[in-house]
């Protein structure tokens, strides 16, 4: 679980945004081969596109799965695991053991774990866990997610996360943990180290996945630790506020915009034009730190024909459907595209360094 840093109170941190506007673990030995081969391959760049999809901004990579056809892989810092479709994986294991996976926004996949090989950009990868996803649910605290509103003769429809199209057949969840679960990260199970992220900025342009970059590529980065969730310790400042709400934060591709996840807070979506600070600081070396600035969004009408429906600059306060769970930010994508990123498996370290504009 999310550690809460308990710099101030929330109640105190909530009244002032509101009146302002209102896993160093090694990779299971069956994949330990994996790394072995890695340690010898050579630098790897694998595209990263980008498409909004029933207004929503999607970054993707091309993926083969086992023998199967080559998808369109939602790329995801925030989860972890590979997971797609039955239909990219034909040739699944047929005693694979049951698994349910569940996302904030209370989308559930059920389905089996089959070991996989993988190539992505038609390089094979090595071979991993896979979820192959056979149903479509809602969490019981959210019912009515985007799933519930799915035709069930075509559950699919719009993709693995019931918010895309069919031709998303597979999430790529490459969060830090500091231990691998059933269905691990697939970078680190395919031996990998370390990736760069670089987010295409607009469509049409191509970005790139760069696995075990080289020393001199990743020189000038503020490397910041992160907690055994793979969160950063950070604080989220507006003009507006006198204080700080300092949580865990998740660094989330696959979000479409900042997320603040609190109890007890009626969902709601701070005013636009406010000057935010996001503060990214290392736990061990306060003075490793990163200032993400940005002006706040407003909100698109429901029946807006922008072909975007969120800002990435839009920033939200959410309740958290379980009461188990430490409050926390997400990112979404938003530092991608001012930060090269990158993620250090075996010291689980996140770097970041500006991007030019």
């Amino acid at each position: 679980m999310l550690k809460l840093l308990k710099k101030l109170s929330f109640v105190a941190i909530l009244s002032c945004c509101v009146s302002a506007c209102n896993n160093k673990v090694g990779i299971a030995s069956e994949y330990s081969e994996n790394a072995k081969v890695n340690e010898l391959a050579s630098r790897l760049s694998i595209p990263i596109m980008t498409r909004v999809v029933a207004g929503n901004r999607f970054y993707y990579v091309r993926l083969r799965i086992g023998n199967g056809p080559e998808t369109n892989a939602i790329l995801d810092t925030g989860s972890i695991g590979l997971r797609a479709i039955s239909a990219v994986v034909p040739n699944r294991a047929k005693n694979g053991r049951p698994i349910i996976y569940h996302f904030e926004s209370g989308n559930e996949l059920h389905g089996s774990v089959s070991n996989e090989n993988i190539a992505a950009g038609g390089h094979p990868l090595g071979t991993v866990p896979v979820q192959v996803v056979d149903e479509l649910r809602c969490t019981s605290q959210v019912p009515g997610c985007a799933v519930a509103r799915l035709d069930a003769s075509t559950p699919f429809a719009q993709g693995i996360d019931g918010r895309s199209n069919q031709e998303f057949g597979a999430i790529m969840g490459i969060r830090l943990f500091a231990r691998d679960r059933a269905v691990p990260n697939p970078l680190r199970a395919a031996g990998f180290k370390l990736w760069v992220v670089q987010l295409p900025r607009k469509d049409g342009e191509l970005g790139a996945l760069i696995l075990d970059a080289s020393p001199t590529e990743l020189s000038n980065f503020t490397r910041i630790t992160v907690d055994k969730n793979g969160s950063l310790a950070a604080c989220l400042d507006s003009s507006g506020a006198t204080q700080s709400m300092c949580l865990p934060t998740v660094l989330d591709t696959g979000d479409p915009h900042v997320f603040v996840y609190l109890h007890d807070i009626k969902n709601q979506v701070l005013r636009a034009n406010m000057l935010m600070t996001l503060e990214f600081t290392d736990r061990l070396n306060a003075g490793q730190k990163v200032a993400l600035t940005f002006t706040s969004a407003k909100n698109q009408a429901k029946k807006s024909q922008e072909p975007l429906r969120y800002n990435p600059n839009l920033v939200s306060l959410r309740q958290l459907k379980n009461p188990q769970e430490p409050p926390y930010i997400n990112s979404g994508y938003l530092p991608f595209l001012d930060y090269l990123i990158y993620f250090d498996a075996d010291e689980q370290v996140i770097g970041m360094r500006a991007r030019p504009r």
